[in-house]
């Protein structure tokens, strides 16, 4: 028998997350020793209490309030702002005001979730933002970038400012209507200071900014190609219009003859080719050259409308970016 068949229930319809081993040895020997419907209550099957469950305690400071733990390993903390194991740590650690700060967790430790150390002291953890299974956490003033190892971005870290953090393996928000990230909608922050810049949204995947680019506006885009599409179009007429004279006066040309008084020797070009050979001149310089500067105009004010970061109608989105 495995250690793991050891502690699961007997219909083995539910495997352990995390390693027995780190349940409290008493607790273990007592539930090996147990009858199987015994067995059964202690597994905690049919939403009873988790006998095996692994549940550390919060290193809790004076001053916080602590709901739980749970047999599920699962509470609220209604603490100072606290990074780590230290006391010390976090804004509140430093004894700073405005400093509080609620964490629900649903998994402490996460799989290290531990009751006792090797000599059998109980275990004691401190806030576990990177380790826990699942958590929200809400904080007066924190540093919330540091606390989680998150990466700058473009919106940069948070620093001693109230922040909101959702935190697990899968992030949902479901809504039956709509949702909206709204950022810069307050004349002034948590502390008082005067907002004086909007920030945007970073959406960045593997915590890795190094790449991070303006998301492109839509409308914006779809008016620039469409625009970009017809001046290549006018283009394509306009070298077919010189195509055309160019191909009238070749025409011209190779199919005049000269007659010659000296037994048909060849003189200089007739004068029936002139007209042709000016016309041509005149169209290629009045129709082709003409609507090609007017052309290449077009495009410098395309490129000015919807490229320059400056204008109203540029394609890229001032403020939000993604990898």
């Amino acid at each position: 028998m495995s250690q793991d068949d050891k502690y699961t229930t007997p219909s083995k319809l539910i495997q352990p997350i995390v390693d027995l081993s780190r349940t409290d040895p008493l607790k273990r020997e007592i539930y090996s020793n147990s009858s199987d419907e015994q067995k059964v209550k202690r597994s905690g099957v049919g939403g009873g209490s988790s006998y095996l469950e692994p549940v550390p305690i919060y290193d809790a400071c004076p001053g916080d309030l602590i709901m739980g733990p749970s047999r599920r390993n699962c509470e609220i903390r209604m603490i100072g702002d606290r990074d780590g194991v230290s006391k010390a740590s976090g804004t509140a650690g430093k004894g700073a005001l405005g400093t509080g700060a609620v964490q629900i967790v649903a998994g402490a430790m996460g799989p290290y979730a531990r009751e006792r150390d090797d000599e059998g002291e109980p275990i004691k953890c401190g806030p576990g933002h990177k380790t826990n299974s699942a958590e929200i956490y809400l904080s007066q003033r924190s540093h919330a970038d540091e606390y989680f190892d998150l990466c700058n971005g473009t919106v940069g870290n948070c620093q001693n400012a109230s922040a909101a953090v959702i935190k697990a393996d899968s992030c949902r928000m479901v809504a039956r209507h709509g949702i909206k990230l709204v950022t810069g909608t307050d004349a002034r922050d948590s502390q008082g200071d005067r907002v004086s810049t909007v920030q945007g949204i970073d959406l960045i995947a593997g915590n890795q900014d190094d790449d991070l680019q303006p998301l492109v506006k839509g409308d914006n885009l779809v008016d620039a190609l469409s625009e970009l599409a017809q001046q290549i179009e006018k283009l394509r007429e306009i070298l077919y219009s010189f195509v055309t004279y160019q191909s009238e006066f070749n025409n011209s040309v190779m199919t005049h003859t000269h007659n010659s008084p000296f037994n048909g020797i060849m003189t200089a070009m007739g004068f029936t080719a002139m007209p042709n050979e000016m016309k041509s001149s005149i169209q290629i310089l009045a129709q082709t050259v003409l609507s090609l500067e007017s052309h290449s105009a077009t495009l410098s004010l395309w490129q000015q409308n919807y490229l320059s970061p400056v204008q109203k109608t540029y394609i890229n989105s001032g403020w939000n970016n993604t990898n």
